[in-house]
């Protein structure tokens, strides 16, 4: 059996058997792989686009699958909150109130997220602070960007 993303070269049994299935030993295949999830050494190529290439610009040059994601939910639940529920069905307020969990648990990941980033930047402070005069341009900008009391 010929592999033909590397010429010639025959596919071991274990690589052609995990080929099969769309997975990959590393360093074997694209280096660009920015999706994808790894699991240990073995990479899996989940992704079934029909153009990768416009796929990658898309979540390089306009937002990640994550973005896109979150601002589907968020424009969503704003949708699913204007819903007059009485004319609902039950298993429908459910899903709606499924969405509006799903949103809330997002938001308050994103909020821990900004109160970690937070203790960074008060530690990133904190050690500009050891040595002001070598400092001074870095802390001259961390004071720009506060705003005025």
């Amino acid at each position: 059996m010929l592999d033909d993303r590397r010429g010639s070269q025959p596919l071991n049994p274990w690589q052609a058997w995990l080929s099969m299935f769309g997975i990959r030993a590393p360093l074997s295949g694209d280096v660009t792989q920015d999706v994808a999830p790894s699991i240990g050494l073995v990479n899996i190529n989940a992704t079934r686009s029909g153009d990768p290439k416009l796929e990658q610009r898309i979540i390089t040059q306009v937002a990640s699958y994550g973005r896109q994601l979150g601002r589907l939910v968020e424009a969503v639940d704003v949708l699913a909150r204007r819903q007059p529920r009485e004319v609902l069905g039950e298993a429908d307020v459910h899903a709606l109130d499924q969405l509006h969990d799903l949103a809330e648990r997002i938001a308050a990941v994103k909020e821990e997220a900004a109160l970690d980033r937070i203790d960074r930047i008060v530690a990133d402070v904190h050690a500009l602070s050891r040595d002001p005069q070598a400092n001074a341009e870095a802390i001259q900008r961390v004071r720009e960007a506060l705003p005025e009391r």
